[in-house]
């Protein structure tokens, strides 16, 4: 398969970093780093020639896999040519330890084989069953990212569609099309999704970009605590708490973008304490303003929550370097632009801003009014997500709790705020959208608490103002988005990154054992999450104790999973699979797609299945084309590619279906489109 070249570039790369004499941890954050914006520099390249087609990108990796083996060839010869000068060399002793020259130190040090052997410490039986868990947990991830189909609701709606509108084209430039997020969204988890898309020749492999993004992050956070001088007990802890975020968990197999931006974030991160506490360097600044913007380049809430850290970093290289910074900000300026700058074009020439939302979509999310009791609402609201329990009577007297103080305060609970018009606490929702993480909000708690009444952690300022910048990013996220009952999915990153926190604070208890049986819990805990996913259920979901049939990713047909997250489709009589037989049987192959969604943005626009099921049945020659678009994308359909397309049939799923259901024609172009077959919301024209 085409998809392995990409893999075996991937894996030179980490093989390069290590040769170089990096740890095997730091390979990985660096060649995940370099392989992203190999995957950026060749899709905005491609595309402007529009090459986006399976021999280009396939030349492009197999090109790439040459020059990487060459380089990794030429390496291993100079690292064999030092060990063979380290060994000819006399050695002189010292503390019973040989020691060479200060020269022969430098080549020492660069082998990676004696930086392993340094480095290496005897791990405990406890230590061995908890990296053993994290095998487990990140195998059983990887294994339900692997079997099921993506359906998670904004990858039916604009993730992977996208994807399908990129590969049609040839090209990333942006398209007509009714749902405007398809267009002005940060790209780079999709670019991703779409090499593998097309080398693999379908979608079997796209749920594991996030499920790589999981493993980085586990990788990333324990070198962060690392950096904030835990031991290997404590590194060990935080990965485990990074494995075991029950959100985490549920997107390590999703097409959903979280967990990519949230790897990017620890990426940032990391070199950031490792330019505070190791010193600045050209090449670390590189690799903080790449990972910075490739998280950009993943999702705008990204700077958010960078923002505090990136505030550290100018404050310490104000101290250390003086009026010398304006170097290190301008490299870094220039490297972000230069990732995120051929998106930001496309959506100023189209929208006029360089994040592009029109205002329609922007005030479903961006906070509108101000205030010190709107910040306290939106904080307790955004908690309240994590505090979510198995018993409805504890959810309800959490609600009520919430309620009496949001009356003390004056403030309503819903609405006034300018977020969602509904507000609960839910239960212990399996799903990647709406999941809490109880739990890992408890361990932050206690953390905090165990931080506060340990002088020697008090301190460790690094700790502190670490600890800090997270809550700074949580208030900043409070303060300047919209609260909603998805907002938890935003709040991964905040998790992920307080998991090196709780790990040093908790391998510092006195009591061994108590840490442990701690840790413990967690893995236990997400035994539930990783079977009973609620949209890919490895076991079963609650639909099953609803109806009693159990359906999962094993005994589900692959047509039907696409629809998890859409009971009201997923049956026998599936009014997108009946479509989808009306448009073979006429043999259509040119196809409109008119997906109005009056009074809602996302309700009606669940378009990717249309793909999938018109392909399987059409195969991958058909063309689809949304029109009767009204929005600010509509202006490209004037454009030679676009302006020529001549549907044979429409497909129509809207909103307006509901409502008219008499509706008989759809006139386009001078041609007119009978209506000819109909079901729930959608209908066929001809």
């Amino acid at each position: 398969m085409l998809v392995i070249i990409p893999l075996i570039g991937l894996f030179l790369l980490y093989l390069i970093w290590l040769q170089r004499g990096k740890p095997w941890r730091e390979s990985v954050l660096l060649s995940t780093i370099a392989f992203a914006l190999l995957i950026t520099a060749s899709t905005e390249v491609l595309s402007l020639f529009s090459l986006i087609n399976t021999t280009a990108i396939a030349a492009f990796w197999s090109i790439t896999c040459i020059v990487l083996a060459w380089l990794y060839y030429q390496q291993r010869q100079q690292v064999k040519s030092k060990k063979s000068k380290y060994y000819s060399e006399p050695l002189i002793a010292n503390n019973n330890f040989k020691y060479q020259s200060n020269t022969s130190n430098t080549i020492i040090a660069s082998l990676p084989e004696l930086e392993i052997a340094k480095s290496h410490s005897r791990l405990s039986s406890i230590s061995k069953l908890f990296l053993g868990s994290i095998g487990v947990i990140v195998a059983v991830v990887g294994a339900v990212a692997t079997i099921a189909p993506p359906n998670n609701w904004d990858s039916m709606t604009y993730h992977m569609t996208r994807i399908m509108h990129w590969m049609q084209n040839g090209s990333i430039a942006h398209y007509p099309t009714n749902y405007p997020p398809q267009l002005y969204h940060p790209p780079f988890a999709e670019y991703a999704i779409m090499h593998l898309q097309i080398l693999s020749g379908g979608d079997r492999l796209a749920n594991l970009v996030q499920w790589l993004a999981m493993v980085g992050s586990i990788v990333a956070t324990s070198l962060i605590a690392k950096q904030l001088g835990a031991n290997q007990r404590g590194q060990i802890f935080t990965a485990v708490i990074t494995a075991t975020i029950p959100m985490g968990i549920l997107q390590g197999s999703s097409t959903q973008n979280d967990y990519v931006v949230a790897f990017w974030l620890t990426c940032v991160v990391y070199y950031i304490l490792v330019a505070i506490t190791e010193g600045f360097t050209q090449g670390n600044d590189f690799k903080i303003a790449a990972s910075f913007g490739l998280g950009m380049f993943t999702k705008t809430t990204a700077s958010l929550f960078a923002f505090p850290f990136l505030v550290w970093l100018f404050y310490v290289g104000l101290k250390r370097l003086g009026w010398k910074i304006w170097q290190l900000f301008l490299t870094m300026a220039i490297v972000v632009n230069a990732v995120v700058l051929g998106h930001y074009l496309r959506n100023f020439q189209l929208f006029g801003s360089i994040l592009g939302a029109p205002p329609k979509f922007t005030a479903e999310y961006k906070a509108e009014i101000f205030g010190i009791r709107i910040l306290i609402s939106n904080i307790v609201k955004n908690l309240s997500i994590h505090l979510g329990t198995p018993i409805p009577k504890i959810n309800n007297a959490i609600e009520q709790v919430i309620q009496q103080f949001h009356n003390f305060i004056g403030i309503e609970l819903a609405g006034e705020t300018g977020s969602s018009t509904f507000f609960w606490v839910s239960s212990l929702i399996n799903q990647e959208d709406m999941a809490g993480n109880f739990l890992h909000l408890l361990f932050i708690a206690l953390s905090i608490i165990i931080f506060l009444s340990n002088k020697k952690l008090r301190r460790k300022a690094n700790l502190k103002i670490y600890a800090g910048a997270i809550i700074i990013g949580f208030v900043l996220f409070c303060t300047l988005v919209k609260f909603q009952q998805f907002n938890g999915r935003h709040h991964l990153v905040l998790f992920i990154l307080f998991a090196p926190f709780i790990g040093y604070c908790l391998s510092t208890i006195n009591s061994k054992a108590i840490a442990s049986i701690a840790i413990s819990l967690l893995i236990v805990a997400s035994i539930p999450w990783l079977l009973f996913n609620e949209t890919r259920p490895l076991i079963a979901n609650s639909h099953a104790f609803r109806t009693g049939k159990v359906e999962n990713i094993i005994n589900t047909p692959r047509i039907e999973q696409y629809f998890f997250n859409r009971w009201d489709l997923k049956s026998s009589d599936n009014s997108y699979i009946q479509a989808a037989e009306q448009i073979k049987d006429r043999e259509c192959f040119q196809i409109g797609l008119s997906l109005k969604s009056p009074g809602t943005i996302s309700n009606y626009n669940w378009e990717y299945p249309l793909w999938i099921l018109l392909q399987e049945k059409l195969g991958s020659n058909i063309q689809m084309q949304h029109v009767e678009v009204d929005n600010d994308s509509s202006n490209l359909q004037t454009k030679n590619t676009y302006r020529d397309f001549e549907p044979s049939c429409i497909v129509s799923v809207n909103a307006d279906n509901l409502n008219n259901e008499n509706a008989k024609s759809i006139t386009l172009n001078n041609k007119t489109y009978s209506h000819q077959w109909s079901d729930k919301t959608i209908k066929v024209f001809y």
